[in-house]
């Protein structure tokens, strides 16, 4: 089972009086982000739905040299992940990061530096679980995401493209000349090639 650490314990904002604990409700991050991608990302964090290593790796069962942040290498991937939105040093996320201390400008707050797990857990949490600061974390987690998304991702290991005259084109089973786009003759018969990405 995988931990949300961003969940526990979080107080939900409402419209009037201060923000309290609420089990069942529909979150407020849901309305008032306007943005379909931003509001993805952020329910996606909340989920634990990322692969950052922290998030799906027994930590004390690894060297720790092979889970380091695989942008700055100067941290740990931790399963907040903390690491990735609040400490790393990879320029995308470090841009990222002004962005953000901009936009909580308009709201009077900062974006301290924070140096550990806790400290990182803590401020993202105060500050997706605020009324008005939630759109600008959305966005930055957005930001950071997409940063992320084909970084370190492996290709499938199956998929190759044979040349024409490659050894395993003998038996003349491919036909690149082909009238139609997937390879099979006019009438529907030959070889139809479908590759699952």
């Amino acid at each position: 089972m995988v931990s949300l650490p961003l969940l526990h314990g979080r107080l939900e904002p409402q419209e009037e009086g201060a923000p309290r604990v609420n089990q069942l409700c529909r979150r407020h991050y849901l309305s008032r982000v306007l943005i379909t991608d931003h509001r993805l990302a952020l329910t996606s964090l909340l989920n634990a739905s990322f692969y950052f290593r922290g998030v799906r790796t027994d930590i004390a069962a690894h060297d720790r040299a092979r889970l380091l942040c695989r942008k700055c290498k100067s941290d740990l991937e931790t399963p907040v992940p903390g690491h990735v939105f609040m400490q790393c040093h990879a320029e995308e996320t470090v841009v990222a990061r002004r962005d953000l201390q901009e936009a909580l400008a308009a709201f009077e707050r900062t974006l301290p530096r924070t140096d550990t797990r806790e400290a990182s857990e803590s401020l993202m949490r105060s500050l997706i679980f605020d009324w008005n600061t939630v759109v600008p974390m959305a966005c930055f987690i957005h930001k950071v995401v997409r940063s992320w998304r084909w970084f370190g991702q492996l290709l499938p290991t199956m998929v190759c493209e044979l040349t024409p005259d490659s050894d395993d084109d003998e038996e003349g089973r491919w036909d690149f000349d082909s009238p139609t786009e997937d390879g099979s003759d006019e009438d529907g018969s030959g070889l139809e090639m479908e590759i699952d990405f």
